[in-house]
């Protein structure tokens, strides 16, 4: 595995983030009409199939987060592990990791150490 398989698995988190946000309003929003629509007295299913879809995408979100974290956990050398946490799960740049790491890294050094890494 390398540093990008992960970082595609991050992208598809925020991606599915996005899923599960709009499935969530759609849930909430379930009683607002289409225009031009026709009414008609279905409510309770239009809001159970609403919430079935919240629940299959925050499943879906669930099985993204178990590949990253058993992708971060496959890396065996703890110091990668660790820079590639603190980039993909907490988000830092990477100057900042270099300078929490210290022992005079760049941010560019760090970057190539983890993209040049292979587990």
């Amino acid at each position: 595995m390398t540093y990008y398989e992960l970082k595609g698995i991050r992208k598809k988190i925020d991606a599915q983030k996005l899923k599960v946000a709009a499935a969530r309003d759609k849930a909430v929003n379930v009683n607002v009409q289409p225009e031009g629509a026709v009414h008609s007295g279905g409510v309770s299913d239009r809001v159970g199939m609403s919430v079935e879809q919240v629940i299959l995408e925050e499943e879906k979100l669930n099985v993204l987060y178990t590949q990253l974290t058993e992708g971060i956990k496959a890396v065996p050398d703890e110091y990668i592990k660790t820079i590639i946490h603190c980039k993909l799960v907490k988000g830092w740049s990477w100057n900042r990791i270099a300078a929490e790491v210290g022992g005079n890294n760049t941010g560019d050094g760090i970057r190539m150490t983890v993209i040049r890494y292979k587990w």
